[in-house]
């Protein structure tokens, strides 16, 4: 779908109703692994109806607590009971008694796998078939359930509603699996018939060997996997497979049906030589492959190239039918294609948005221990203040100055002797003057941190009064007279005017003044009047300087004792936030540690990790993810977070202790939703590939840690063929290759640079900046050239380990069926 002519990148990925049924140990693992990615994509605990699970085990349901859990109405205990019994009253079991024919297999009670023996896989399945009918009937009706599909379109996720998949994933190598996986598809076929797609997904021995110590087990599991593919080769083609079931009238399938449309062989080592770590990176690998067809972007992509395309070349094969009926009249055998087999390889590099967010947090938690301490230089608190944050300061402090003045100015001159009793006791009028001084000393933490403040209260309370600067408050005052701090001459006035007792030559002079006046009220009464009226002027002006300067006296003292009080405070609190610096850095580097291409750390983003699915950043990039993020950090976040540090320091005259400082800073950061959510926003993992593209364009030559090729390097299908001894090549098999990319890359100059070489893969936008999946899928495999399929029927035929073949087999008489080698075509 195009807008504009550009391809248009949905929101949100596109859901395929799908039944996920794994069988066996293997299965239950990969349905774990389904389920954790497909909740991941959903973006919810729960997933929708039209996404269902179920889980086959003769094993009970165990949910360890490093396991994706899996509930009661998603899983089906098939074991629990006594086989031996059950063998002993065939007569009350018709429907087993058909196929039953072992009398060498040990029984006993079946509680705790199927011992590697598939019959006992079948006879578990049979046992409980009610159970497994009741359930898959359920799951498979809710696929399509109208309030779901209306639930998920209204969180934006397109349905294919009319498009239904079913997937049964299971190993050929065990006895539980290996053992139902025949009976679960035909029953699934019987139940969904042309209505949906059957996929098998089908791990070789080569997937366990190395997990499995006896040697005699790993004899068994090949043989057993040769007998399971020799069973699916020949119904798959025939589509003669029936089966009366436990409470069915009639045999199933009523109609002659393939099992799947689709079977996929998955091994430990791809093409290239490339092998998985361990068999549970091959089920998270079959998850993969099934979360891209059931919810995401890749899904109608590569069903849409199935469909249109392979499909249409796969139906020219020849039928296995012909064959078998060719061996049943004893004529040689057909030479038949046999196309019907695939393999895949899915590959991914994510993202890692909760590592990176938590990365940031932990390293922003240092940078706030930082800025509270340093400013927004962030630099060593003892190291000397530069000269623009020094001007910063001294303006903040003259814009005080001038409040505290006009505050002054604006007392009560009736109430300055009741306002000095409460300056000097710390309340009223005093309250004003200290909000003033507070808020000041607020701001200047914040914009310059508490070496500013330092600077500041060493202006309102200087260490040295004798050398402190001009712009300091003890040369500066509160009470100006004339634009000019008041003197010790303006003093000497007001007390020589109000005729006070001062020093010698001020008596003398009060003297001498006081008689002028008497000669001259007795010569000039009208000028004595006059100048008595000026006097008195005089002296209510000089009281009232007097009293102020005397409150302003009091005020400067008690503000000096405040500045010296906070001095000694945010002293203390710049060697707590010291400590708290050093273990917010411990932090910061544990976290960046744990960031690792190919370590899961449990978070959501990461705990999918497998072989094939690799971190896009490692430590080399959180340097230039945190500079990205700083972008989105505004001033508002530090006021925020320092705030509540700096008024309890400011209201309560404590420092905060280092240990409470790193919790309370912790917490404040996590709880920030806006910000993280910003700095979540920022995880875009085209900055991430434009990064080390600029690096390596830089240092001119590809880095080792180059994410696309790593991603694309390991994308081969995880399948070994030997086309080189038959007459069989590449061309014969349908590939389809599709990348996931966040744009187009016409958009994206530096994500298509990163990529050149890559252009035999079809790209696809989608919009999501956290991953970029690439898939890999090949159609038309013969399953005569699958590797090691020689060494598998050496030990089918391996009579001194196994002299009875027919207990690989389901049905003591599948031994009969044709053999799937190349040298019996």
């Amino acid at each position: 779908m195009e807008q504009n002519g550009a391809p248009f990148i949905s929101e949100k990925p596109t859901i395929y109703p799908t039944l996920v049924v794994g069988v066996g140990g293997m299965g239950t693992n990969a349905v774990r692994a389904v389920k954790r990615r497909l909740r991941k994509a959903w973006g919810g605990e729960t997933l929708p109806a039209m996404i269902q699970l179920l889980a086959l085990d003769t094993e009970p349901l165990i949910n360890r607590l490093d396991q994706e859990p899996l509930y009661a109405d998603e899983s089906a205990y098939m074991g629990k009971f006594d086989a031996t019994r059950l063998v002993d009253n065939l007569e009350n079991h018709p429907e087993i008694a058909r196929w039953w024919d072992y009398p060498s297999i040990p029984l006993g009670y079946i509680h705790n796998g199927a011992k590697q023996l598939r019959p006992i896989g079948r006879l578990s399945f049979f046992r409980n078939y009610v159970t497994f009918k009741r359930l898959l009937e359920t799951k498979y009706a809710a696929l399509d359930k109208i309030r779901d599909l209306e639930m998920a379109q209204n969180r934006r996720f397109p349905v294919m509603s009319n498009y239904q998949l079913v997937y049964i994933v299971s190993s050929l190598c065990g006895g539980t699996g290996a053992g139902m996986f025949m009976d679960v598809a035909h029953r699934v076929r019987a139940l969904v018939r042309s209505n949906a797609r059957v996929v098998g997904i089908f791990f070789l021995p080569d997937v366990l060997e190395e997990e499995i110590n006896s040697d005699l087990q790993r004899r068994r599991i090949k043989a057993n996997a040769y007998a399971a593919l020799k069973e699916l080769n020949y119904f798959q083609e025939t589509q003669q497979f029936q089966e009366l079931y436990p409470s069915e009238q009639r045999a199933l399938p009523d109609t002659p049906y393939a099992p799947f449309d689709f079977i996929f062989l998955v091994g430990r080592t791809n093409r290239d030589g490339r092998s998985l770590a361990r068999k549970a990176d091959a089920e998270n690998l079959a998850a993969h492959l099934i979360q891209l067809t059931a919810i995401s972007h890749l899904s109608s992509e590569i069903l849409g190239l199935e469909v249109n395309v392979v499909r249409e070349r796969m139906s020219g094969s020849a039928a296995a039918a012909e064959v078998v009926n060719d061996r049943r009249t004893g004529r040689p055998p057909a030479k038949g294609n046999y196309l019907v087999y695939s393999s895949f390889a899915a590959s991914a590099i994510v993202a890692p948005d909760e590592s990176l967010v938590n990365f940031w947090q932990q390293a922003f938690l240092a940078d706030c221990m930082r800025r509270l301490a340093a400013g927004p230089e962030l630099n060593d608190p003892r190291q000397p203040i530069s000269p623009q944050t020094r001007q910063k300061v001294v303006t903040a402090w003259q814009g005080l100055l001038a409040r505290m003045r006009s505050r002054y100015l604006s007392l009560d001159n009736d109430r300055l002797e009741e306002m000095a009793e409460e300056v000097e006791e710390q309340r009223g009028a005093w309250l004003g003057f200290k909000t003033a001084v507070d808020e000041t000393f607020r701001q200047v933490i914040l914009d310059t941190g508490l070496r500013g403040a330092l600077v500041l209260a060493d202006l309102l309370a200087p260490l040295n009064p004798s050398t402190a600067p001009n712009e300091s408050l003890i040369k500066q005052r509160l009470f100006l007279l004339n634009n000019h701090p008041v003197m010790e001459e303006d003093r000497a006035r007001w007390r020589s005017l109000l005729a006070q007792q001062g020093g010698a030559a001020e008596q003398i002079g009060q003297i001498a003044g006081g008689l002028g006046d008497l000669m001259l009220a007795a010569f000039n009464p009208r000028q004595a009047r006059d100048r008595a009226r000026d006097m008195r002027q005089r002296k209510a002006r000089s009281r009232l300087h007097q009293r102020r300067d005397i409150l302003e006296r009091i005020l400067v003292e008690r503000l000096f004792a405040y500045g010296a009080q906070m001095r000694e405070l945010f002293r203390s609190q710049i060697d707590y936030a010291g400590s708290a610096l050093g273990r917010a850095n411990h932090a910061a580097r544990r976290a960046a540690e744990r960031i690792d291409p190919r370590i899961p750390d449990g978070t959501a983003s990461t705990n999918t990790y497998y072989e094939l699915e690799t971190g896009a950043v490692g430590r080399d990039y959180l340097q230039h993810f945190y500079r990205n993020a700083a972008q989105v950090v505004y001033p508002s976040d530090w006021e925020v977070l320092l705030g509540p540090v700096i008024d309890r320091a400011l209201n309560f005259g404590q420092a905060v202790g280092g240990e409470e400082l790193f919790a309370n800073l912790t917490n404040a950061i996590a709880t920030e939703r806006g910000l993280l959510g910003r700095v979540l926003q920022c995880v875009d993992i085209r900055h991430i590939i434009g990064v080390q593209h600029g690096e390596e364009t830089q240092q001119a030559r590809p880095l080792p840690n180059n994410r696309i090729q790593q991603w694309l390097d390991r994308l081969n299908p995880y399948i070994r063929w030997d086309s080189d001894r038959f007459s069989f090549h590449d061309g014969n098999l349908e590939h389809i290759r599709l990348a996931a990319t966040p744009s187009t890359r016409e958009d994206d100059a530096q994500l298509a640079m990163a990529m050149v070489g890559q252009e035999d893969m079809k790209w696809i936008p989608t919009g999501d900046t956290g991953r970029m999946d690439a898939v890999w899928i090949v159609h038309g495999l013969p399953v005569t050239l699958i590797d090691r399929l020689d060494e598998f029927r050496a030990q089918y035929e391996n009579k001194l380990d196994f002299p009875a073949r027919e207990e690989f087999h389901l049905h003591p008489a599948w031994v009969d069926l044709p053999e799937i080698t190349e040298k019996d075509f």
